[in-house]
């Protein structure tokens, strides 16, 4: 199959799950791409026979020692793309399928040829039925010029933890790249239960502070980036970076690839984004009520009478206890 330009799309297979993400890669082959999957030297010898199709590039480096698995770095999967001298690139996790027909391969080569193009993903319970949910809060491609990939700046993001995908979309928001969101459903995922973990947060923390750096780095005024400005002054978090998604939703042309029929389905609105942050940050504020409200029960508790005069007893309490301990220590050690 020959095309006018070359797309190579990069990812990190994962060393399980191996026939889920052979029957995704497959359908990204069918469409005319080039693949690539950035791994360790050790993932690489086991996975590679069950990928012919797929170039592997060895990574030196991953994100065990912060994240607790072998992830591998945003910044080395754009170093892969950039050696692999593809006029286009892209990067899609690797258990998406894209269901659609041959021309997208020159869809995505017209519309990403000056813009970074996105998409999120349907979750379906059987590839037998495209029918799903679109994952709202996350996006699992993206395709753009080579040139963009001089744009973003070192971070410690990597591919299979949270918030890579919104710091790949934000840096050409923030650099004056034209960025839009290819509503049509492309992408389909099999469902399963987000594990979410102390991951989540660290990064949503991490995406705050690499942004704050990124504008700093780039000399932009505080005017150049609008409502984000005030978001990077406030305390790093999960909320802060969902705010930053809005933002970035907000500022995407929506494209369609064919036709756009009637039923089609509507892109996510902004609007109703800032409606389910803004009862997210209600439920925050409650909690924070409730905290303050058992926090001062408990002050109350401490500085009262009964706890002041009971203090004694208390100590006696914990010196008897310790003492117990040391005989009975004492009587374990002669016993043996």
């Amino acid at each position: 199959m020959s095309h006018d330009s070359n797309i190579s799309i990069a990812t990190s297979i994962a060393p399980f799950n191996i026939s889920l993400q052979q029957e995704a890669i497959k359908t990204w082959i069918a469409l005319g791409f080039s693949v690539i999957s950035v791994n360790n030297p050790k993932e690489i010898a086991e996975i590679s026979p069950h990928f012919p199709g797929v170039r592997f590039v060895e990574a030196c480096r991953d994100a065990r020692a912060v994240a607790g698995k072998p992830f591998i770095y945003f910044d080395d999967i754009l170093a892969a793309l950039w050696e692999s001298k593809s006029s286009l690139c892209g990067i899609v996790n690797s258990d998406i399928h894209l269901r659609t027909d041959i021309g997208v391969y020159q869809f995505v080569a017209r519309e990403a040829q000056d813009a970074l193009l996105f998409g999120t993903r349907l979750d379906v319970t059987s590839m037998e039925d495209l029918t799903g949910e679109e994952n709202t809060f996350g996006f699992d491609y993206f395709f753009f010029n080579r040139n963009l990939i001089s744009l973003y700046t070192p971070t410690d993001f990597c591919l299979g933890a949270p918030w890579w995908d919104t710091w790949a979309l934000l840096v050409p928001i923030l650099s004056g790249v034209q960025v839009k969101q290819l509503v049509t459903p492309i992408a389909f995922h099999l469902y399963h239960i987000t594990k979410w973990s102390e991951l989540y947060e660290h990064y949503g923390g991490r995406l705050v502070s690499h942004l704050e750096d990124f504008c700093l780095a780039k000399g932009l005024p505080n005017d150049s980036y609008g409502r984000l400005s005030k978001l990077l002054c406030e305390p790093s978090g999960v909320f802060h970076a969902l705010q930053v998604i809005g933002f970035a939703l907000g500022r995407a042309e929506k494209v369609y690839y064919g036709d756009k029929p009637a039923a089609q389905r509507r892109p996510y609105e902004l609007e109703q984004f800032l409606k389910m942050l803004s009862q997210l940050q209600a439920v925050l504020r409650e909690q924070e009520t409730q905290r303050t409200v058992l926090s001062n029960q408990l002050n109350a508790v401490k500085h009262s009478l009964s706890w002041r005069v009971t203090r004694p007893l208390r100590w006696l309490k914990i010196v008897l206890r310790k003492i117990t301990e040391l005989i009975d220590a004492k009587l374990d050690g002669r016993k043996s």
